[in-house]
This record gives structure tokens, C-alpha cells and sequence, in this order.
């Protein structure tokens, strides 16, 4: 029935949900898995900018926080962890795929173009604004997608 599964990921726990419930469908359906993880362009420049502001100011954490930031936009800790997760289950078909620009439209992009016959979403996603019922990734992802789509709460 799904034979690719795509699963939206970042760092919250709706995502990781969402992560869950796409290795336990894919694992039944004998599916192949899709994490895809967007990175922002407005994050990385906020990122630069502060540390700019930090070299002025002589501090020496700089550096630090700059590996920190590219980590996190790579997505390198949430592949990590999902990983983890994916070997728990023993599941072999598993795949990673780093987006950038708009979170909601490098998404929407990736679903309808891409080979999926099924999307994953975490209701809310890693920012802390939880203005409205279904965040504002969620919204266009189910308003513009044409395959099914599912979304996980925690």
C-alpha cells in the first residue's frame, strides 16, 4: 500500500512521534522511509550574525556556537536519534534528505514532487509559537499534497 514514506523532522517531540509512527508503518508495510529536515536559511543567518556580535566582544565560545548551530541546521542530532530509533525496530530501508529555504514550501515541493505515497508530520514543530491548532508547516502540507498525509501529536 505505501511502498515510500516521507517523515518531516526537526527537533521537537511531535517530530519524533512522527518519526515513530513512519518506521512502524514503513516497518509493516515493508516501506522505504524518507526523513527529510529542512534548514532555515533565517536561522543560519541569525547564527552569523551573532557570532559576529561575539568576536567583537572578544568572547571565546564563539566557535562553539557556530559547531553548534551547524549541527542542529544539518540536522545531524535528529538523523542521530532517529537512527537510534530505527535500529531498535531492525528496520533496513531508511534514508535522510536536508532541505533548504522555507520550511512549509522546500516541503510541500519535496511531497509533491518526490515518489511518496504517504507523508508524516508532527502536529507542531520545533518553534515554541504554538499560535494555532496545527503549525504553520503542517497547514500548507495538507492543503497542497495530494497523497495522503498523516499527523502525529505526542
Amino acid at each position: 500500500m505505501f511502498k515510500h514514506i516521507i517523515v518531516a523532522v526537526d527537533d521537537s517531540a511531535d517530530s519524533y512521534k512522527a518519526a515513530e509512527m513512519g518506521l512502524q508503518l514503513a516497518k509493516v508495510f515493508t516501506s522505504t522511509v524518507t526523513f527529510t529536515y529542512v534548514v532555515t536559511e533565517d536561522y543560519i543567518k541569525t547564527v552569523i550574525k551573532d557570532t559576529a556580535v561575539m568576536r567583537k566582544a572578544g568572547d571565546p565560545f564563539d566557535s562553539m556556537l557556530l559547531d553548534e548551530a551547524r549541527t542542529e541546521q544539518t540536522g545531524n542530532e535528529v538523523f542521530s536519534k532517529i537512527i537510534k530509533m530505527a535500529k531498535k525496530q531492525a528496520h533496513p530501508y531508511i534514508d535522510t534528505k536536508v532541505l533548504n529555504g522555507n520550511p512549509s514550501a522546500e516541503l510541500v515541493n519535496e511531497i509533491c514532487t518526490g515518489d511518496y505515497d504517504l507523508a508524516i508530520v508532527g502536529r507542531q514543530g520545533a518553534s515554541k509559537a504554538q499560535k494555532s491548532i496545527i503549525g504553520d508547516v503542517v497547514e500548507p502540507v495538507i492543503r497542497l499534497c495530494t497523497i495522503p498525509t498523516l499527523i502525529v501529536s505526542k
